[in-house]
């Protein structure tokens, strides 16, 4: 599974915390090679039969291929608050990490067009009953009034074209 993180952030970390250390490209392949676990490290180690230099030129494209690509990273956003078990009204803990989460994957997606893929009612259902019982009420209470005001606004400004 891709893990959930800016390919920015991962680029930037990169430039400012490895590379700044190592004196040349088999240095900061090595390094990879040294520190990656599971997806990461089988591209490191896909490439790492290459000459330095374009090994690391390899695996960084690649690197960003995968995780820089949105749709990637919005499916596993999804697939991820898809699975999230469902929290019990004791669990503060659960709740808070489910409700960071939440905004992660709303600044990380948003500016993404495969965000409408949230917008599929079985999807928003099932996220919907993650959070426990009257916190789901509360927020289905909410959303009927801005509903409602979206719906009478929406009335009224068709009412005043017609006149």
């Amino acid at each position: 599974m891709v893990t959930l993180w800016s390919i920015d952030v991962f680029f930037r970390q990169l430039e400012t915390q490895v590379f700044v250390n190592c004196e040349n490209d088999d240095d900061k392949l090595s390094f990879g090679d040294k520190y990656t676990t599971g997806e990461l490290d089988k591209i490191v180690r896909g490439y790492s039969y290459l000459n330095a230099t374009m090994g690391l030129k390899l695996t960084l494209a690649e690197i960003e291929d995968i995780y820089g690509n949105a749709g990637i990273v919005v499916d596993s956003f999804i697939n991820k608050v898809l699975n999230w078990p469902t929290i019990i009204i004791d669990n503060a803990k659960g709740l808070d990490e489910f409700s960071i989460f939440v905004m992660e994957c709303e600044q990380a997606v948003k500016d993404v067009d495969s965000l409408k893929i949230i917008e599929y009612t079985e999807h928003f259902r099932r996220i919907v009953c993650k959070p426990p019982y009257i916190l789901r009420d509360k927020w289905r209470n909410i959303a009927q009034e801005k509903t409602r005001a979206q719906t009478k606004t929406v009335c009224s400004r068709q009412r005043r074209q017609n006149k």
